[in-house]
């Protein structure tokens, strides 16, 4: 996922907006750059859950889209709630 979001920001922003003449050396700094922001942005929100002591299942209930609850329910291997199965 890092990775992903460091190339959406680097080109799609940087390339895009920011620098657009910017040489393939400045685009793998600041990819590298994005990578370590998001890693590290990543580790503090962990560390703030595990000392708050919230749960993923408790995270899952207050994601806005339910389809983002339901795949971490599934992923945890928890059966999903009603309203997030697919309807036929």
């Amino acid at each position: 996922m890092q990775m992903s979001v460091a190339t959406i920001v680097t080109y799609d922003v940087y390339r895009a907006y920011i620098s657009p003449n910017a040489s393939g050396a400045a685009l793998l700094r600041m990819q590298r750059g994005i990578i370590l922001l998001f890693g590290s942005l990543s580790g503090v929100i962990a560390i703030i859950l595990t000392l708050t002591k919230v749960t993923c299942r408790a995270a899952a209930e207050q994601l806005p889209v339910c389809r983002g609850g339901c795949s971490v329910q599934l992923t945890l291997g928890e059966r999903p709630q009603q309203d997030c199965l697919p309807h036929n």
